[in-house]
């Protein structure tokens, strides 16, 4: 039970830990998430610092809600440790939900002025979020945007929990037009999902009943504004939401227990790829996350990570259930308007909103603060210790992946592959990038052809579960059999690169067709053709699986079927006629010239 004290009339050391964790998690929203390397590796430099101070303050003194958060947190790394599935996307999902429970710690100890204090600067960076919207809004000529964000609901998705606890903590004078610009933000952002939780969460934080009103004419407003957007610009994938869940739960039913590990959903959901049946294609839409919060957790941990979920739901709402009258309206509505992003969107992987989220809910539960007092010599030295190892697991999570990353974007020489991978070995993206530039020479040595083979055995041993890391081995793989005659480990390794990433992405088209042009320069025809029949059967207008389809029915001596495959591969280059294309229909659409001049040469 948290002890109820007096607050000092000077800030303490709460209030600057306090405003160091919302300073360095402003920044990070600032910055855009960090996505960039570099931007990445300051903000968990600093992050290090926060958790590392807040561990070593003092006792924190860790209550029901945090030791059950601490409970799923602990299962979340077991399911990583048992799967071994994307070590790197676990580490640094794993490390993410700790820095989010660090501040969530932070948040709820934090004093009135360190409360005060630390929504302030949140405020502020809020602010230039908006700005962000705005210049952006305004040079597009577009009314959805995603200001310093890749992603448009971001900014939403960071704006909405904090409206209803700006309004409630802070001074009249501020509050009202911080949340007026903050409101405008949302509605730019053209969230759906951010109006609903707006609504909810002004709904369930005000008291008076007179406001409620002209709020509801607000959000009929709002709501009238994101209905006319999405009729003159309409975002065909918003509408697949249902059958992303539907396809997901597919998952939940092969991985019922264990789940497949943190941050391997996109690992994991290419067996599940979206049909969509409009345009040229029929699976262009991949399964990057899992358009829920709770259901990205139900699919990463299993069914015993929802029962912990639903043990620490539990616990918050006993915590909540202790806090004074004044401070449950604001936890209400912070509350509320997580819940309502958290259902429409799959957070877990954006690291900047769950620290952005931790932070805001511990600063609107922060009723009453943790007894101090001075410890003890043997206490001040495990504390420090404590900190040390706490700051050095936020730097080997986040902190030395980024580093590694951004040593990588220098180049992709053999020097600089073997540095990143020390740093990080399990940094796929490196030998990767290394395969591909040996990929890319057009005359190959046994020098090129052992280095190559080598990294893309490297590859694929850091990251079994990646669909590029088995690609690597086929095509490598497939190079030397070209360049130096079918030697026998060099067939099969190139089988089994093939055979995986067709396994992992089986409806994709071009996996099928690598593999089908391997067996057909080692003189399987027949083999050759029924993967390339596979090719066209997943995406019926890919136009060079037609084409290599004719020149193995002419190999074959089925004239009448070649003039067949030719015809059906005119057909499907002209769907892509007078259409605004995607980056993946253009794959399907293109062939080189060569190969209709010699086909319709042999093919008159």
């Amino acid at each position: 039970m948290i002890a109820e004290v007096e607050i000092a009339e000077r800030p303490g050391p709460e209030w600057v830990l306090a405003s160091l964790a919302a300073g360095v998690v402003g920044v990070a929203a600032v910055l855009g998430g960090a996505f960039e390397p570099a931007a990445a590796l300051a903000v968990a430099i600093g992050l290090a610092l926060v958790g590392g101070a807040a561990s070593a303050y003092r006792e924190l003194g860790v209550d029901g809600l945090e030791w059950a958060l601490l409970a799923c947190l602990g299962w979340s790394i077991a399911v990583a440790a048992a799967l071994r599935t994307g070590p790197l996307a676990a580490k640094e999902s794993i490390a993410g939900w700790t820095v989010a429970f660090l501040l969530l710690l932070i948040g709820r100890r934090a004093s009135e002025k360190a409360r005060t204090a630390a929504l302030v600067l949140l405020t502020a960076a809020s602010l230039l979020v908006v700005v962000g919207q705005v210049i952006l809004a305004a040079d597009l000529r577009s009314l959805r945007v995603g200001g310093v964000f890749e992603n448009p609901n971001m900014g939403a998705v960071l704006l909405v929990p904090l409206i209803p606890l700006v309004l409630r903590r802070l001074p009249a004078w501020f509050a009202g037009p911080a949340a007026a610009v903050m409101t405008a933000g949302v509605l730019l952002s053209g969230s759906r999902a951010g109006l609903l939780a707006l609504a909810a969460g002004l709904l369930l934080s005000i008291r008076r009943d007179w406001l409620k009103w002209p709020l509801a004419l607000v959000v009929g407003l709002g709501g009238a504004l994101i209905w006319w957007r999405f009729k003159t610009h309409p975002d065909a994938l918003a509408w697949y939401r249902v059958e992303i869940w539907g396809a997901l739960l597919e998952l939940v039913r092969r991985h019922p227990i264990l789940g497949v590990g943190p941050g391997a959903i996109p690992d994991a959901a290419g067996v599940v790829r979206l049909t969509t049946p409009t345009g040229c294609a029929l699976h262009a839409r991949r399964i990057a996350g899992a358009e829920s919060t709770p259901l990205s957790w139900l699919v990463q941990t299993g069914g015993v990570g929802l029962v912990l979920a639903l043990a620490a739901a539990g616990s918050w709402y006993r915590s909540f259930r202790k806090l004074s009258p004044g401070a449950a309206g604001p936890v209400r509505g912070v509350a509320a308007a997580v819940l309502v992003m958290a259902l429409f969107h799959d957070l877990l992987q954006v690291d900047l909103v769950l620290w952005w989220w931790a932070l805001v809910l511990g600063l609107a539960m922060a009723d009453r603060i943790r007894a101090g007092g001075r410890p003890a010599r043997a206490q001040q030295a495990g504390a420090v210790v404590r900190g040390a190892v706490v700051a050095g697991l936020v730097l080997w999570g986040l902190a030395q992946p980024a580093w590694a990353r951004l040593l990588n974007a220098r180049g992709s020489d053999s020097a600089n592959t073997i540095r990143v991978l020390r740093l990080e070995p399990w940094l796929d993206a490196a030998p990767l990038g290394r395969i591909n530039t040996l990929l890319a020479q057009d005359r190959w040595t046994w020098e090129n052809a052992a280095e190559a083979r080598h990294w893309s055995e490297v590859a694929s041993a850091v990251h079994s579960g990646g669909l590029e890391d088995r690609v690597a081995v086929g095509r490598v793989n497939a190079r030397i059999v070209r360049r130096f005659g079918a030697w026998p480990s060099a067939v099969k390794r190139a089988r089994e690169g093939f055979s995986r990433a067709c396994a992992l992405e089986p409806r994709l088209p071009w996996h099928w067709l690598e593999w089908a042009g391997l067996e057909r320069g080692l003189g399987n025809l027949t083999r050759a053709r029924e993967l390339c029949r596979r090719s066209v059967a997943v995406e019926p207008n890919f136009v060079r699986g037609w084409l290599l389809l004719c020149r193995l029915d002419l190999d074959l001596g089925r004239l009448a079927t070649a003039r067949r495959d030719l015809d059906r591969a005119r057909e499907a280059r002209r769907c892509g006629r007078g259409r605004v294309l995607e980056d993946y229909d253009r794959d399907l659409m293109f062939a080189p010239d060569w190969q209709w001049q010699v086909l319709e040469a042999a093919l008159p």
